[in-house]
């Protein structure tokens, strides 16, 4: 259902333009918010001390070289899974027909809820 809504808030927000498919896919940074909040999670209550992503060193300057590993581990399996489960051969057609649009209120609650609760564990864990 929520699909179904991004995907028709997003349409109706740029008509007779192919962006609306691009925006779809930028939902999978919310997604990456929620997988962020597991891995806190499970870092923090299981003590976990390593790292959960890779290290590189190819670029001069070190917020290159952060950004790419959180890039490739984060966001990018998400935005690949979402394109190929959504936009690749239509697929959100059916997804249209198969569930109703709620004029974007499940998508903005999804977006306000991944928000709050990535930064809810981190203030109860500061407080702790």
């Amino acid at each position: 259902m929520i699909w179904s809504d991004a995907i028709l808030t997003a349409q109706s927000k740029k008509k007779n333009s192919q962006e609306w498919k691009i925006l779809v896919c930028l939902f999978a940074v919310f997604q990456m918010l929620n997988l962020a909040i597991v891995i806190i999670l499970i870092k923090s209550f299981f003590d976990i001390r390593y790292p959960i992503t890779f290290k590189i060193d190819i670029f001069p300057g070190r917020i290159l070289n952060s950004l790419l590993p959180a890039l490739i581990f984060y966001i990018l399996p998400f935005v690949l899974i979402n394109y190929f489960l959504i936009v690749y051969k239509d697929r959100y057609k059916q997804i249209i027909v198969n569930y109703k649009s709620y004029n974007g209120k499940l998508v903005l609650g999804y977006i306000i809820f991944s928000i709050v609760s990535f930064f809810l564990p981190l203030l109860i864990m500061k407080f702790l």
